[in-house]
């Protein structure tokens, strides 16, 4: 199997989070690098973190492709199974070139923020000849803005869900044996930034997604976590271990989010405006904090059961009803909370390891 990874210089996570680690295993594993942004700053950069990662790509390589992507008219081309592109930038795709060179032509649409205006994105993807847009799990499905950008672009069929990854921090600090589930304190911890769909920085991306969101009169990224925060009262410190901003906007407190998954029992899972899954979950999971949910259809297609390896809440009719739906949870009994955070625990670590999410990417894609 020939791939090639198209400006890994730009690619999503690449020096942060680890959320998308996923993308260096392409990288490691790739045949061949296609470079068509020489920005030298962001070329050197790269190269800094690869002597931190020497395993990851060897600079020669790297150079070698560097220098062969420097040719303007090349009279041979690999043909490649697929071409994966994480930058979320659409400067520097060329889908005819692309369209040439690779049967599947992958591309990662990240958060929507990140990088250059979505729809700009997708006008210029839907240019390819084979493209696969890789969005996060509940993405495109009950929230409108992205099903109306590729019934647009007719790319609808073209959208791939996966999960996000577990970090390997998260994943070597894990030692949920039954003593050390059973210890963790009966609560049920809820954290996260409350920011407005539209920032300080006014990117174009973020103008468009207000645009659309303005009609829903909806300012806030995470509606349920603002009202949650104006409503801190309903989730007091017997039941609830609330850690969101204090004047109910803005980044939340900077918190050691590990030794706190470990802490508590349950972590409560707020959505976005665009309906994915945020990566705290997953990464709780590793860390035998049980995720609540309220229902989605996308959770049985990842392969959550309540009761078994999540909690789910059908419905609230207020965040008073909401609050006492999750105080109702802090009752399960000890040996009930214990299996279901075994599962959590045996779920995460065999479904959103980064290798499985690339084994998963490649199955979906027949690579």
């Amino acid at each position: 199997m020939k791939i090639s990874v198209l400006n890994p210089h730009l690619g999503i996570s690449v020096y942060g989070n680890q959320i998308h680690n996923y993308f260096l295993k392409y990288i490691k594993s790739s045949s061949n690098i296609l470079i068509s942004d020489f920005n030298i700053f962001r070329i050197l950069k790269f190269l800094i973190f690869t002597f931190k990662k020497p395993d990851l790509i060897s600079r020669k390589f790297f150079f070698k492709s560097l220098l062969s992507s420097g040719f303007k008219i090349r009279k041979k081309q690999k043909l490649y199974e697929a071409v994966f592109d994480f930058s979320c930038r659409e400067e520097f795709i060329n889908p005819s070139f692309l369209s040439k060179i690779s049967k599947k032509q992958v591309f990662h649409l990240g958060d929507y923020f990140f990088g250059s205006s979505i729809e700009k994105r997708l006008k210029k993807y839907s240019e390819c000849k084979n493209p696969i847009l890789i969005c996060y799990f509940g993405a495109g499905l009950d929230e409108k803005y992205l099903c109306y950008l590729l019934e647009k672009y007719n790319l609808k069929k073209n959208l791939l869900r996966v999960p996000f990854g577990c970090s390997d921090r998260f994943i070597k600090l894990n030692n949920m044996n039954k003593k050390n589930i059973l210890k963790k304190v009966n609560k049920v911890f809820i954290t996260g930034s409350i920011n407005k769909i539209r920032s300080i920085e006014n990117t174009e991306a973020e103008v468009e997604a207000e645009d659309f969101f303005k009609s829903k009169k909806l300012l806030y990224m995470h509606p349920l976590r603002r009202s949650i925060s104006l409503n801190k009262h309903l989730f007091n410190h017997k039941y609830f271990k609330v850690h969101l901003p204090k004047k109910h906007e803005g980044k939340a407190p900077d918190i050691d989010l590990i030794n706190t998954m470990k802490r508590y029992r349950y972590s409560f899972s707020t959505n976005s405006i665009f309906n994915f899954l945020p990566s705290k979950v997953y990464e709780s999971m590793i860390l035998g904090c049980v995720p609540i949910f309220l229902e989605e259809d996308f959770l049985k297609e990842l392969g959550f059961k309540h009761n078994f390896n999540c909690l789910i809440i059908k419905d609230f009719e207020s965040i008073n009803n909401l609050s006492n739906e999750l105080r109702s949870i802090t009752k399960i009994d000890d040996m009930q909370y214990y299996k279901i955070s075994t599962n959590c625990v045996k779920f995460a670590e065999i479904n959103f390891t980064h290798e499985r999410i690339k084994e998963f990417i490649n199955k979906k894609l027949k690579l």
